[in-house]
């Protein structure tokens, strides 16, 4: 692997990571404008295009530069519409800056988890990074012969991952799911020490981390696919399956044993649950754990049943 293969991967992991809290910060203010009958439009829909926007370049980032390269006019029309939004809210954002420093001097988006610092401090550092890099992405696709263009063209995956677009389109769904429980997994770090008297706790906490993540990855990089040995991807899809059902056995274990933990130790965990009375972080991550299951069960099948592969 090249060193600009490791920086590209290493800048995805981090953007990865920074995307999850935003739309870990998404869904809650998505919830509380909900809870609070959509009062307050301008101010909370200024706040959820803030938290949308670096998500939706993300997912664009990852299908220039690891699926298929985007042509020019797309990547014009892209970089004009992230400058727009971005700009519209930073105006937006600065514009009612009193209520929203306010409200965060109150507390009320005490439960956002925060990149730099906190909304509405945040909003402006990331919408003025969005704009400069749009500005270098235009550049860069106008002028191809800069040194910008140079950077970026070399900066895109040597070997594409083979997908589609349509193929792409629930890749985009998992990764938002999973962006939600990774964010309520870097959330429950402000309770860490829960686990210290509870393992149950920390069950938890791998759990919204490992499961999601695990299938999103698997499902996107389809590493059984690289392996040559036909014994060696069948061990493989069986390890994923395994944590899958192991985790869900432990689950199982500690409702039996105790019924009512998730709600005893659970509230830094799954906030917007507890917000609207509904286990929604815990359904997602019981439908990736069934699907992980059953696309690597029927993985496995396949797998076993073609004769051109030999067991090594």
């Amino acid at each position: 692997m090249s060193r600009t293969s490791i920086k590209r991967n290493i800048l995805t992991i981090v953007l990865y990571i920074c995307c999850s809290l935003f739309m870990n910060g998404f869904y809650k203010i998505l919830v509380s404008f909900i809870a609070n009958q959509f009062s307050d439009p301008i101010v909370m829909i200024t706040m959820l295009i803030n938290y949308i926007i670096p998500v939706f370049c993300f997912l664009f980032y990852f299908y220039n530069y690891y699926i298929k390269k985007i042509n020019k006019v797309i990547n014009i029309i892209y970089s004009a519409i992230v400058i727009f939004l971005s700009s519209v809210t930073l105006v937006l954002i600065i514009t009612n800056f009193k209520v929203y420093a306010s409200n965060n001097a109150l507390g009320v988006y005490g439960a956002i988890p925060s990149i730099i610092v906190t909304f509405p401090y945040d909003g402006i550092i990331v919408n003025i990074i969005l704009i400069t890099i749009q500005i270098f992405n235009l550049l860069a696709v106008i002028k191809p012969n800069n040194k910008l263009a140079y950077l970026k063209e070399n900066f895109i995956a040597e070997k594409k991952l083979k997908l589609n677009l349509f193929e792409y389109i629930p890749i985009c769904i998992l990764a938002l799911l999973a962006m939600l429980t990774v964010g309520d997994f870097i959330s429950g770090f402000n309770a860490i020490e829960n686990a210290l008297y509870n393992p149950k706790y920390l069950y938890l906490l791998l759990w919204l981390l490992i499961i999601p993540t695990m299938n999103l990855f698997s499902y996107v990089f389809k590493i059984e696919n690289k392996i040559n040995s036909k014994l060696y991807k069948i061990i493989y899809l069986l390890i994923l399956i395994t944590i899958n059902i192991l985790f869900g056995l432990l689950l199982l274990f500690f409702k039996i044993i105790d019924p009512s933990f998730i709600v005893l130790i659970g509230k830094p965990l799954f906030p917007i649950a507890f917000a609207i009375s509904f286990p929604i972080e815990i359904t997602t991550i019981l439908v990736i754990q069934l699907i992980g299951v059953i696309i690597n069960t029927a993985k496995v099948i396949f797998f076993a049943n073609k004769r051109h592969y030999k067991i090594r």
